[in-house]
């Protein structure tokens, strides 16, 4: 009985967003339900593919490079998210640094158009490499165009 309960719950947590195993694990565990069958109730959501690490941490890495965002940022918010580090580590070793190069220039375009010097302290906050920050700053420097 208790484990239709913590699956119902689940599914209506799942319904609104995705959740790492790491999350749905620590939303199931307020429940104060047995940890055997909160982890009987995580496999069988695995089982299905409601939860899957390494697809949502694709999603979130397209999604945060679409938003801006360098592989500092994301690799931060992939942590905080709860996802393991073997699978963080999976991910970067096979990081696009050209799409992360595209996302930087996309951000500079539209936040800097107005300014002809790129600013390595903003492109630092967002977590851009520093490859990808020579890599623009000698791009715009032999251009001029930003």
């Amino acid at each position: 009985m208790k484990g239709k309960r913590l699956l119902s719950y689940a599914l209506r947590l799942l319904g609104r967003r995705d959740y790492t195993r790491a999350e749905m694990l620590a939303h199931l565990m307020k429940m104060g339900d047995c940890p055997e069958e909160v982890e009987n109730v995580i496999e069988f959501l695995e089982k299905k593919r409601y939860l899957n690490d390494e697809q949502l941490a694709v999603r979130l890495i397209e999604e945060q490079l679409g938003k801006g965002r360098g592989l500092w940022r994301i690799r931060a918010l992939l942590e905080r998210r709860g996802l393991k580090h073997e699978l963080i580590d999976k991910l970067m070793d096979s990081f696009d640094f050209e799409k992360e190069l595209r996302a930087a220039r996309d951000y500079l375009r539209k936040r800097l158009a107005q300014r002809r010097k790129i600013s390595v302290l903003t492109l630092r906050s967002r977590g851009f490499s520093s490859e990808t920050m020579e890599r623009l700053r000698k791009f715009y420097h032999d251009s001029e165009e930003c």
